[in-house]
């Protein structure tokens, strides 16, 4: 006796990421940058729940570069969220955003 179970609907999960690159204002050697990015990942990750992560030009003491990432079923609420982080970066003093770009998995 076999049991049928009904089909369920797919899920969907989209990925979304966004790259910042970052000019570090008034840092003077690798330990500033350090103490700045450490600081500006961590309060990403409290406010937004969100995953980053230094991922390039990490033997520059006055340039970053971000990844962020951002899991959901809605690209529209990923856009929404990324956007975000992208805004409150731009607000704080220490970093300059050069560039950045959002994509959605």
């Amino acid at each position: 006796m076999s049991r049928s179970r009904p089909r369920e609907k797919k899920k969907t999960m989209l990925v979304g990421t966004c790259f910042l690159t970052l000019y570090i204002n008034g840092s003077l050697s690798l330990k500033d940058k350090r103490r700045i990015v450490q600081g500006l990942c961590d309060r990403l990750r409290k406010r937004f729940h969100v995953c980053v992560s230094e991922i390039d030009y990490q033997d520059y003491w006055q340039k970053t570069g971000l990844g962020v990432a951002y899991l959901s079923n809605e690209s529209s609420h990923i856009y929404r969220v990324l956007q975000q982080v992208i805004n409150y970066v731009d607000c704080i003093a220490e970093v300059e955003i050069m560039d950045f770009f959002i994509e959605i998995l």
